[in-house]
């Protein structure tokens, strides 16, 4: 451990590493879990908390619970910190996802994390006691009520890059089906000729599938606008007012420019987990339209010579080591499994979900740290989609004319006129012969 410092708590003694930026508290926690084999607590939710910690330090100022001089050192020190690069702010916070008490020890990590740096603002070293993480960094609030709140406002921030990369998507589908509308070609069903369409319809279909979940998404976000905030320990009014909760729901919405609500049963908020499980259903739900939107992509455009050819997504890398010829839909299936994450991290949020018990979603951690990493792989998977591959499809236009002309898609008109008998005969002659449908019916007629 090198040099140490020695604090106490109502456990005893404990060493802390002389420049670590955490007190006792943090200390215990890391010297019990295992901090090397398991994810560490995701960076979004660190920054996130550590906004909240600020807002809250506002407030408590406005109501006299802290000190103005303490507001401002905590202000100082939270800030100082979100200016840092990832690797440099991660230093600060090397909690693991597994911890003791999953709530309190990432509440304390951040309390403890920013009283020190609030004390060198104020005094110029660690351990000068000047801020405290209970005291001040605590104050009005509870693990209970900050870790929740910190998850959905994590949640919203990735919503809001997820609804805009949606968005992106969406646009350009559209552009594509605006380009492509003169383009016919062979509409299958059950993977066989059935009728003509348009090029341009199928992109549409895509383009109104991604729009429906934008909806979809700001709904879910709707639900999270009821924050967690402000109710402390199970929601009592311990350590608050409800002047101060007032404050803090005009606080954070002015801070993130969202119009908050106070919930309408704290009791519901800490012992349900309803509202992000809401937003986890409806990932599932963009996921399940993806998959299938991707799974057409590959179909429509595998090539070269022995499927279908439609049209060629960008080619990205080679698709074999020893298969010179070979591209693959490397950005499509990649995003696939991003997609089964989703829906695998969704089927997670669900037995949490159902297994809280009495009072208190104790699984919450679980529920947060899964589905806070699941949307900021999914939102960024998309921006790859949409720019890498997406952007740029090409059609083969003379191949989608040759297999539409050599396609049974006009036996269904061919039916209006003659006999469906006689045009289901023809076909059959047209498949023995390799004669075209058009062949056969001239000389039908």
């Amino acid at each position: 451990m090198g040099r140490t410092r020695q604090e106490k708590d109502a456990l005893g003694k404990i060493r802390v590493p002389v420049e670590a930026p955490w007190w006792w508290y943090t200390q215990r926690v890391l010297s019990i879990y295992p901090q090397e084999w398991v994810a560490k607590v995701p960076e979004t939710f660190l920054r996130a908390y550590l906004e909240a910690k600020m807002v809250y330090a506002t407030v408590n100022a406005r109501f006299r619970k802290i000190d103005q001089e303490v507001k401002r050192a905590i202000h100082t020190s939270a800030k100082q910190l979100l200016k840092k690069n990832s690797d440099e702010f991660m230093k600060f916070f090397p909690i693991s996802q597994i911890q003791s008490w999953w709530w309190t020890s990432t509440n304390m990590l951040v309390n403890e994390v920013l009283a020190n740096e609030s004390s060198v603002v104020l005094w110029g070293k660690y351990g000068s006691w000047k801020v405290d993480a209970h005291d001040h960094l605590n104050a009005s609030q509870s693990s209970n009520d900050t870790f929740p709140g910190v998850t959905k406002i994590v949640c919203l921030k990735h919503m809001t890059h997820l609804r805009s990369a949606l968005k992106w998507l969406e646009k350009q589908l559209k552009a594509h089906a605006r380009k492509r509308k003169n383009i016919k070609k062979v509409w299958r069903t059950h993977l066989q000729d059935a009728v003509e369409i348009r090029l341009g319809d199928e992109f549409s279909a895509y383009a109104r599938t991604i729009g429906k979940n934008v909806w979809y998404i700001d709904q879910a976000r709707k639900s999270l606008l009821e924050l967690n905030f402000w109710g402390t320990a199970t929601w009592s009014l311990q350590n608050i007012t409800p002047a101060i909760r007032k404050e803090l729901v005009r606080e954070f919405s002015k801070f993130y420019s969202l119009k908050f609500i106070q919930p309408k049963s704290y009791f519901e908020q800490i012992s349900s987990s309803w509202d992000i499980a809401f937003v986890s259903q409806t990932l599932t739900h963009v996921a399940n339209d993806l998959i299938k939107i991707w799974n057409d992509m590959r179909i429509v455009s595998s090539w070269p010579l022995a499927w279908f050819n439609e049209y060629n997504l960008p080619a990205v890398q080679p698709g074999s080591s020893i298969m010179p010829w070979k591209i693959n839909p490397s950005v499509i299936e990649a995003l696939t499994m991003v997609c089964a994450k989703v829906s695998w991290t969704n089927h997670t949020v669900e037995i949490l979900t159902r297994h809280a018990q009495l009072e208190l979603q104790q699984f919450m951690p679980g529920i947060s740290f899964s589905l806070v990493e699941c949307m900021h792989q999914l939102a960024y998977s998309l921006d790859m989609f949409t720019s890498k591959c997406v952007k740029d499809i090409a059609p083969n236009k003379k191949h989608i004319a040759q297999l539409l002309d050599w396609s049974f898609v006009n036996a269904t008109n061919y039916s209006e006129s003659l006999w469906y008998e006689v045009v289901a005969e023809a076909v059959v002659k047209a498949l023995k012969t390799w004669k075209s449908l058009k062949e056969i019916l001239e000389w039908v007629k």
